[in-house]
């Protein structure tokens, strides 16, 4: 069974408190366009903000692509998902976070509920797009399930949210698909 931890997580444009720089700059409304490579062959998603929603204890937003929604939170400078496109996280599985951490709880998908964990890791990183070079924030979530290992690495930038993000999977993480920033806030 394959969850999309995934293209939810670009989903993830949500507005950062705390006096935080503006990684996800969350209006109603906003609509990001990405590429989409997966699998040999190219797409394209176009994603937006919805409305106010409540993610776990947080107060959050619902954000809507071509493949889900997802919701999302900020709290203490984290950035929580409770559902990432068809795949509910209980608690709440941080996406963005300026500190390493670590994370317990259950999946949910079509296929089943199972007990997951995860360590998120961080760092600076740069990443050229379309020619232009970008000093990035990289997080990286490393999901471990009964059904598998999934390892999200996402590269942010301030005022324009995920610049890429590449999904891998399985033991020797081959990349199952790749989001590429096309367009934005």
């Amino acid at each position: 069974m394959r969850w999309a931890l995934l293209t939810a997580a670009i989903l993830a444009t949500a507005g950062c408190g705390d006096g935080q720089t503006d990684y996800f700059p969350l209006a109603k409304g906003n609509t990001w366009t990405y590429t989409v490579e997966s699998e040999g062959a190219g797409d394209t998603e176009t994603m937006s903000v919805e409305r106010k929603t409540s993610v776990g204890p947080y107060s959050g937003w619902l954000v809507r692509g071509d493949r889900g929604e997802s919701r999302l939170a900020w709290s203490g400078g984290v950035l929580y998902a409770s559902q990432l496109a068809d795949t509910v996280y209980d608690p709440p599985i941080p996406l963005f976070t300026r500190t390493d951490r670590e994370w317990s709880g259950t999946v949910q998908t079509a296929g089943g509920k199972e007990q997951g964990t995860a360590t998120i890791k961080q760092t600076k990183d740069s990443l050229t797009v379309a020619g232009q070079r970008y000093d990035t924030q990289k997080c990286i979530v490393d999901l471990n399930t009964p059904q598998g290992r999934i390892q999200l690495a996402t590269w942010y930038f301030s005022g324009m949210g995920i610049l890429q993000q590449d999904q891998r999977s399985g033991p020797g993480l081959t990349l199952d698909r790749r989001l590429t920033f096309v367009s934005g806030p």
